[in-house]
């Protein structure tokens, strides 16, 4: 899976201006975890996704050791 977190970031309006305002931001995050919430499929979940099957994989591993 392509975690694909920069480029929308880097095309959000308000994520991707350097000169936005630091409240504005905030609000913007909040937006956007509460997006995630609700959508596994989010694109804010990307890394999350990723880090929990490395982890699953590692611990299948360690299973197919003990057997």
């Amino acid at each position: 899976m392509k975690n694909c977190m920069q480029g929308n970031i880097k095309n959000n309006l308000i994520l991707g201006n350097p000169s936005s305002k630091i409240i504005q931001v905030n609000d913007e995050i909040i937006r956007l975890q509460n997006e995630a919430v609700g959508s596994p499929d989010h694109w804010i979940n990307d890394g999350l996704q990723a880090y929990f099957e490395e982890t699953k994989r590692k611990i299948e591993e360690i299973r197919k050791k003990t057997k």
